[in-house]
C-alpha cells in the first residue's frame, strides 16, 4: 500500500509531499478510516470543527462538568486567544483527576473520607491498620485511619482525598493517616519524605511531623522531612507551624523550618518551586529499552556514554533530574557530542521552562548527529514552545524519514498533525505508531487522541486506560479520559 499525503494550506508547508510505503497494516481503504475527501478539509476548518467537540464548562463550587451551550463554546478563533485557551485547559483539568482511576476503584470506599491512590510509579506500598507487614500498593486503593503508605526508592506516588485536595509522595516517603486534631481538617503523619499539596480547600489538611505540627490554610504547599528538620514551603495560601518552643505563620513565597528544641522560623524563599523539581513529568525522546534507575554501570558500560543517556532517561521518568543531569555530564565527558545527550538535556530545560536553552541544545543535537530520529523528536518540543508548529511538523517528518520504525516519532508526529487540526493524518500517524510499538505510553495517547477528534469515544477511553496504566506519571492521557468522559 502507498499513502500519499499534501499538507494542508492551514499548516504552512504548502507544496510539501511525502510518500510511506505500507504505512499501516490491515488498513485497506479511506471508508475503513472514515476519510471524505468531499467535505471541507482545509486546516482552519479542522481546527473549528476540533475545538466545537469539546465544548464544556465547570458550574462554581461544583464537582459536576456540563457541556457548554452551542453559542458558548470556544471555537477556532477563540482559541487563538491565550488567555482563553488556558482558562479552557483549567476547567479540563478540575474533572480530570478523579476520572482517571481503574474499573476497580469504582467499588464502594471502605471508609468515610478515604485517600485514594491515583498513580503509583516504583514500588509503593501499604501497612492496614494494625498489621505489620508491607504489601504492594496499586492505583485504585483506598487507604483509612490507621493506614500506612511508603514509597521506596526511584518511585513515586499520588492521593486524592473526598474534598480534591490532590497530594503527590516522593520518594522515600512513609505517611500514616491519623485521627482528626479538630473538626475541619483530615490529618496525616508524616514520618520521611516529601509531600506535594494542591487543594481548593483552605482548611482541607493538618500535618503530624516529628519536628512540628501544622495547619495548613493554603491551596499549595511543600512539607519535607528529613532526620534534622520539617521544613513546609507555602507556594499559595498560609500555614500555621507549631512546636514545643513556639509557633509561626508563613504565607506564599514563604518557607517554614523546624528543628528539635528550637522556635520555628519563617523566611522568605527567592525560587520555591525549585524544591518540587520532582514532581515534573518529562516527555519520553528515546525509542529504545531504558534500564533500571539504580542500575550500576558494568566495567564495560563505564565507559559508554549511552548506558548514560538511557540511566538518565528512566531516572527523568521518575522525577530524579539532578541524578538524571549528572548522568548526562558523564555521557558528554566521554563523548561532547553525544546527540541523546544533548536531546535529553534539551528536554529538561524545556520543561523547566528554558525555552532559548532547549532550542540551542537541540539545535546542538542536530548538529551532532543529523540522521537521528531521537534529536529531531526533543527539537520539535523546542519548537513547538515558539510557536513553530509548521517547522516542528517539517522536522518529524524528517525524523520518520529517517526512522521509519521509531514509534517515538511517529506519536509525536501525530501529536502535532492533530494539534494543527488535521484529524485524518494525526489518525495515521498515531495507528503508526501504535502499530510499530503498543507497549509504551505515549503511543497510546497519541492514539486516543486520535480516536477521540473522531468521537470514537469508547475506542480513545481504551487506549488511555492503557496508556495510563503503562505510565501512571503521564499527564496527557488523564486529560484525554476526563476529556472523553465529559463528551460521552
Amino acid at each position: 500500500m502507498t499513502l500519499q499525503r499534501v499538507v494542508g494550506p492551514g499548516v504552512g508547508l504548502p507544496g510539501r509531499r511525502l510518500t510511506y510505503n505500507n504505512l499501516l497494516v490491515g488498513i485497506e481503504s479511506k471508508q475503513y478510516l472514515g476519510l471524505d475527501s468531499s467535505r471541507d478539509d482545509s486546516s482552519e476548518s479542522r481546527i473549528k470543527t476540533t475545538s466545537r467537540r469539546f465544548g464544556f464548562f465547570k458550574l462554581p463550587g461544583s464537582t459536576q462538568c456540563k457541556r457548554l451551550p452551542s453559542h458558548r463554546r470556544l471555537d477556532g478563533q477563540s482559541l487563538r486567544s491565550r488567555r482563553a485557551a488556558w482558562i479552557h485547559l483549567s476547567i479540563v483539568l478540575s474533572c480530570v483527576f478523579a476520572a482517571a482511576l481503574p474499573p476497580s476503584a469504582a467499588i464502594a470506599q471502605p471508609c468515610s473520607d478515604a485517600w485514594q491512590l491515583t498513580s503509583a510509579e516504583g514500588t509503593v506500598e501499604v501497612r492496614r491498620a494494625g498489621q505489620s507487614t508491607w504489601s504492594p500498593a496499586v492505583r485504585g486503593d483506598f487507604f483509612c485511619l490507621g493506614d500506612s503508605i511508603r514509597v521506596q526508592a526511584y518511585s513515586r506516588a499520588a492521593l486524592l482525598l473526598p474534598n480534591e485536595t490532590y497530594v503527590r509522595l516522593n520518594q522515600n516517603t512513609i505517611v500514616t493517616f491519623i485521627a482528626p486534631r479538630d473538626q475541619k481538617r483530615s490529618w496525616v503523619e508524616v514520618l520521611g519524605g516529601a509531600l506535594h499539596f494542591i487543594s481548593r480547600d483552605r482548611n482541607a489538611l493538618g500535618v503530624l511531623t516529628p519536628f512540628a505540627n501544622a495547619g495548613i490554610e493554603g491551596t499549595e504547599f511543600l512539607v519535607v522531612v528529613t532526620n534534622e528538620e520539617t521544613t513546609i514551603t507555602v507556594f499559595e495560601g498560609e500555614v500555621a507551624v507549631s512546636t514545643s518552643q513556639g509557633e509561626v505563620s508563613a504565607g506564599s513565597g514563604q518557607r517554614v523550618s523546624a528543628r528539635s528544641g528550637q522556635s520555628p522560623l519563617a523566611q522568605a524563599v527567592v525560587r520555591p518551586r525549585d524544591a518540587v523539581q520532582w514532581t515534573l513529568y518529562y516527555a519520553p525522546v528515546l525509542n529504545q529499552a531504558l534500564p533500571e534507575a539504580d542500575e550500576v554501570a558494568s566495567s564495560e558500560q563505564a565507559s559508554d556514554p549511552a548506558f548514560y543517556t538511557s540511566r538518565a532517561a528512566r531516572k527523568l521518568g521518575v522525577g530524579r533530574v539532578d541524578e538524571a543531569l549528572a548522568d548526562l555530564e558523564q555521557a558528554l565527558a566521554l563523548d561532547s557530542n553525544n546527540a541523546e545527550a544533548l536531546s535529553l538535556q534539551s528536554i529538561v530545560a524545556l520543561t523547566q521552562n528554558d525555552k532559548d536553552e532547549a532550542l540551542r541544545l537541540a539545535n546542538q543535537a542536530v548538529g551532532a548527529n543529523p540522521e537521528s530520529a531521537t534529536v529531531r523528536v526533543a527539537l520539535s518540543y523546542a519548537q513547538q514552545a515558539f510557536f513553530d508548529v509548521s517547522g516542528a511538523l517539517a522536522t518529524l517528518e524528517d525524523a520518520v524519514e529517517q526512522d521509519a520504525g521509531n514509534a517515538l516519532a511517529w506519536a509525536r508526529l501525530s501529536e502535532l498533525w492533530l494539534a494543527a487540526g488535521d484529524v485524518d493524518q494525526g489518525l495515521l500517524a498515531a495507528q503508526m505508531a501504535a502499530s510499530l510499538n503498543p507497549d509504551i505510553e505515549r503511543t497510546q495517547t497519541v492514539l486516543g487522541f486520535a480516536y477521540l477528534t473522531r468521537v470514537e469515544i469508547q475506542r480513545s477511553m481504551e487506549a488511555f486506560e492503557r496508556a495510563i496504566a503503562l505510565d501512571q506519571s503521564a499527564p496527557l492521557p488523564r486529560l484525554g479520559l476526563g476529556l472523553a468522559l465529559i463528551r460521552d
